[in-house]
C-alpha cells in the first residue's frame, strides 16, 4: 500500500512538472509580450547586441531616421559604425533619459539628433516611457526611469507590457515577433542595424501624389511657441553636459505639400537658429533636397518617410557631413565585429537587389512590403545568397 502511494505521488509530481513545462513558455510570452510597435522593440533590443564601445555614431530621433538612414551603407562606403537608437513618434519629453541610455554602454564620437518631433504635437510622457523601456533590458537605469516617470499604481506593467497590451494581443503577431527575435538571437547581431523602409515608391497612406513646395534655399522663419523653445533648450542643455561628444542636429527630409507643413518648415528654420546660437551644428534637410539629390516622386513611401532610394541618398549626404568633422576617425574594430559588419554589407547588397527586382512599385497597396529585421527577410536573403553562389 505504501509503495502504491509513493507511485501515485511520483505520477502526480511528474504530471505537474510536465504541465508547468507546457505552461511556463506561455506565461513568459504573456508577461514579456511587447507594446504596440514590435519593430521598435526589436530595434531597441538589437542595439544591445552591439559590443560595448564599438559604435562611432549614434542617431537619436524618430521613424524618419530608421527610414532615412542606413548604418550598413554608412559602414560600407564611409567606414564607421553606427546605429539608430530611435522609435516611432519619439517625443523629446524624456530626451535626457534616452541620451544617457544610448551612451551607457557606448562611447560614440558623434551623436546625430533629429529634432523634427520637437515641433510635433506633444505625446504623453507615459507613452514615450513605455515605447522606450519595452525594448531596454532590465538594468538599474531602466528601473530608475520607471521609478521617476512611471505611474506608481501600474509599475509592473512597465516590466511586463502584456498587462497593458492584453486587449490588443494577436497570436499571429506574437508568433512573428518571437520568430524575428529568435532569428536575430541565433545570429547574434542585427543584419540591418535598425534600418527599416517600405518597398513602394508610391504614396502609401497619403492619398494622390501632390508636388511638394520648393523650399530650396528658403531661410524664412516663423515664431516658435514658448513650450517648443523650453523643450529645445532642455535638449541642448542635456547635450552640453557631454562635451566629449560632437552633436549634430538635423531635420530629416519630408515632402511638404500643405501650407501647414510649410509653416512647420519655417519654425524648423527658427529652431535651427536657436540650436546654432547655442554652439551646435544644425542642418535642415527639407531646405537641402536639391543638394541631397532627392526626387520627390520616387524617393519617399509617403510624405514623411523615405523609401530605400531616399534612404541611401540621405545617408550619403549625412555621412559627408559627419566625416568632414575635424578629428572624427572611425575606431578599429575587433576582427570578429568587423566580420559581422562585412556580412551585413554582403546582405545589404542582396537587400537592395530584392527591392529592385521584386518589390519596386508605384502601387504600394498591391506590392508594398516592409523590409525590416525579420525572420522572413533573413530567410529570403539567405536564399538569394545561396542562389548567387550556385550560379
Amino acid at each position: 500500500m505504501y509503495q502504491v502511494c509513493i507511485m501515485n505521488c511520483k505520477t502526480r509530481m511528474l504530471r505537474i512538472v510536465k504541465l508547468l513545462a507546457l505552461l511556463l513558455p506561455a506565461i513568459m510570452l504573456i508577461l514579456l509580450y511587447p507594446i504596440n510597435d514590435f519593430d521598435d522593440s526589436v530595434r531597441i533590443r538589437n542595439f544591445y547586441l552591439e559590443p560595448a564601445d564599438s559604435l562611432d555614431v549614434i542617431v537619436l530621433g524618430s521613424s524618419e531616421d530608421y527610414a532615412g538612414y542606413s548604418p550598413v551603407l554608412a559602414y560600407e562606403e564611409y567606414g564607421f559604425t553606427s546605429y539608430p537608437f530611435v522609435f516611432s513618434a519619439n517625443a523629446f519629453a524624456l530626451f535626457e533619459e534616452q541620451l544617457e541610455e544610448a551612451i551607457r554602454n557606448q562611447s560614440p564620437q558623434i551623436i546625430v539628433v533629429d529634432v523634427g518631433e520637437v515641433l510635433a504635437p506633444k505625446s504623453d510622457v507615459d507613452v514615450v516611457l513605455r515605447e522606450l523601456t519595452a525594448g531596454i533590458p532590465l538594468s538599474q537605469n531602466k528601473i530608475r526611469m520607471i521609478e521617476q516617470h512611471g505611474d506608481r499604481e501600474h509599475t509592473l506593467s512597465y516590466y511586463f507590457p502584456f498587462i497593458v497590451n492584453h486587449g490588443k494581443a494577436d497570436f499571429k503577431e506574437m508568433k512573428t515577433y518571437l520568430k524575428d527575435n529568435l532569428s536575430v538571437r541565433r545570429r547574434g547581431y542585427s543584419l540591418l542595424k535598425g534600418a527599416i523602409t517600405f518597398t513602394g515608391s508610391g504614396e502609401n497612406w497619403d492619398g494622390p501624389y501632390v508636388a511638394p513646395i520648393n523650399t530650396a534655399g528658403d531661410a524664412s522663419t516663423a515664431e516658435l511657441p514658448p513650450e517648443v523653445i523650453a523643450e529645445c533648450q532642455a535638449v541642448l542643455d542635456a547635450c552640453s553636459r557631454h562635451p566629449e561628444i560632437h552633436f549634430v542636429f538635423i531635420n530629416a527630409p519630408h515632402r511638404l505639400t500643405t501650407e501647414e507643413r510649410y509653416q512647420w518648415y519655417q519654425r524648423m528654420n527658427a529652431l535651427g537658429e536657436m540650436i546654432r546660437a547655442n554652439g551646435f551644428d544644425f542642418y535642415n534637410f527639407d531646405g537641402m533636397t536639391d543638394q541631397i539629390g532627392i526626387v520627390p516622386e520616387t524617393d519617399f513611401y509617403n510624405n514623411h518617410h523615405m523609401n530605400l532610394y531616399g534612404q541611401y541618398k540621405t545617408t550619403r549626404f549625412l555621412c559627408d557631413i559627419l566625416t568632414g568633422i575635424e578629428g572624427f576617425s572611425p575606431r578599429s574594430q575587433t576582427p570578429e565585429n568587423q566580420a559581422k559588419w562585412d556580412t551585413c554589407v554582403e546582405y545589404g547588397h542582396l537587400y537592395y537587389r530584392l527591392f529592385e527586382e521584386e518589390f519596386r512599385s508605384r502601387d504600394p497597396e498591391e506590392f508594398g512590403l516592409w523590409l525590416q529585421e525579420s525572420a522572413w527577410l533573413s530567410g529570403k536573403l539567405e536564399e538569394m545568397k545561396q542562389s548567387t553562389e550556385i550560379s
